[in-house]
């Protein structure tokens, strides 16, 4: 995926011309290479396989169900391990956040999430 990225040929979850876009944005952002980077929202690792192309040091994946992932530089938490670690003060920070079309349906109960606009 990170290979497709990089040749503009990645489709995501929305098409290669919105990947794309999401890709130029990153480019024109400083300081998402060698950081840390929470993506939220990505059950189709697509953008993470940008933010790896643009390099990063490490992701973290918010995603409410569980994802499994390889890649070494790519954790994952669900919504109730994030919560638990910043509660306990042991949430590591990240340095930016990268997020395409999750945030606005968050706790709606789309997708297993609590009702809570």
């Amino acid at each position: 995926m990170i290979q497709s990225a990089k040749q503009g040929k990645l489709g995501g979850t929305y098409g290669t011309k919105d990947t794309n876009k999401l890709r130029d944005a990153l480019i024109h952002t400083l300081g998402i290479k060698h950081v840390r980077v929470l993506v939220i929202g990505s059950t189709n690792p697509w953008v993470e396989a940008c933010v790896l192309e643009e390099g990063t040091n490490e992701i973290v994946t918010l995603e409410y169900g569980a994802i499994y992932s390889k890649h070494p530089q790519v954790k994952k938490m669900v919504p109730l391990e994030f919560r638990r670690y910043f509660m306990e003060n042991k949430l590591e920070k990240c340095d930016a956040v990268v997020t395409f079309s999750s945030v606005e349906h968050s706790e709606l109960e789309r997708f297993g999430d609590m009702l809570n606009p």
